[in-house]
This record gives structure tokens, C-alpha cells and sequence, in this order.
């Protein structure tokens, strides 16, 4: 086991949630996702949250139950894909642990999503195609998600691989 705590952070569509599973397996610790903490606390969805409350109280609200989860967990943590965009969340996490960036290109992030119900993830609304949607929120993301302890480009890896590329990241 690796007694050390860390944070995986990127677009949706990475992968964060299920390599954040597979590294705790492989580090033998903990794992917690935050949009499922947050789902959790609010006793609702994060879709549900966004249409209700709007982004501006949701994340507030993530704000919270990050600095709640960072408090009382340790291990592993599948943050959400907007949750670094905030420079207090960044600073929360970077005290809490290391910050690892899943990288994924646009044109992969729309082909991951497009097998799932990415409709109802309330920040993909919009007009233009879902490649250049998620291109627009990358760009606009940048630099949150670069300044990251580690980033590890996903393209042509399993959540299996990303996971065994981490743990080798960790050990050197």
C-alpha cells in the first residue's frame, strides 16, 4: 500500500471516476467520486442540482463537500470535471494531496461520452457539435487543469493502464 492521497481531475469523458476505482485497487485504499458526494449530500443529481440551482450555487455547493471529503478522506478521489476551475478548490486539493490531470483529446472525449447519455450532463447544452462543445470547455479550463503535480494523457489506455501508469508515477 501508498500512503498518499490523490486527486484525479480532467473533462468528463476522461475516465476519472473509473481509473480513480482502479488505482485504489491497486494502492489498496480508499476511493470516493465527489459528484456522487455530492448527489449524496443534496439527496439529488447533479443535473437536477444544475437546473434547480444554476452552476453559480452548484459550485458553491461542490466547494463545501470538497473541502467536507477533504477533511475526512483518504485514498484515492475522481473530483468533477469543473471542480478545479475554481483557484480555492485547487488550493484545497493541492494541500490535500497530489493532483494527477487525465488528458483525453476532444475527438476522444466525444467518442467515450457518445456511448453514454451525455445529454444529460447540463454543461454539454448548446449549439455546434459535441467535439467542439468540449473543445471550447478544455480551452476555457487550460490552465486549471495543467497545473496539476502530474498529467497523464489518455489516449490508447485502458483505466487499467492509466492506473499502472500512475502507480509507476508514484513509486519512482
Amino acid at each position: 500500500m501508498i500512503d498518499v492521497n490523490i486527486a484525479l481531475t480532467g473533462m468528463m469523458g476522461a475516465g476519472k471516476s473509473v481509473v480513480a476505482d482502479r488505482l485504489a485497487e491497486l494502492l489498496g485504499t480508499p476511493v470516493l467520486d465527489l459528484d456522487s458526494a455530492i448527489e449524496e449530500r443534496e439527496s439529488t443529481t447533479i443535473p437536477l442540482l444544475f437546473e434547480s440551482e444554476g452552476e453559480a450555487r452548484f459550485r458553491e455547493i461542490e466547494s463545501d463537500v470538497l473541502q467536507e471529503v477533504c477533511r475526512t478522506h483518504r485514498g484515492v478521489l475522481a473530483t468533477g470535471g469543473g471542480t478545479v476551475i475554481d483557484p480555492g478548490n485547487r488550493s484545497v486539493l493541492r494541500r490535500w494531496g497530489r493532483v494527477v490531470y487525465l488528458y483525453a483529446e476532444p475527438e476522444d472525449l466525444a467518442a467515450r461520452l457518445a456511448l453514454s447519455d451525455w445529454s444529460v450532463r447540463p454543461l454539454l447544452d448548446g449549439h455546434g457539435s459535441l467535439e467542439a462543445r468540449l473543445r471550447s470547455l478544455i480551452d476555457s479550463r487550460r490552465a486549471a487543469y495543467e497545473a496539476a503535480d502530474h498529467i497523464v494523457e489518455t489516449k490508447g489506455l485502458t483505466p487499467g493502464g492509466v492506473a499502472r501508469n500512475l502507480v509507476s508515477w508514484l513509486t519512482a
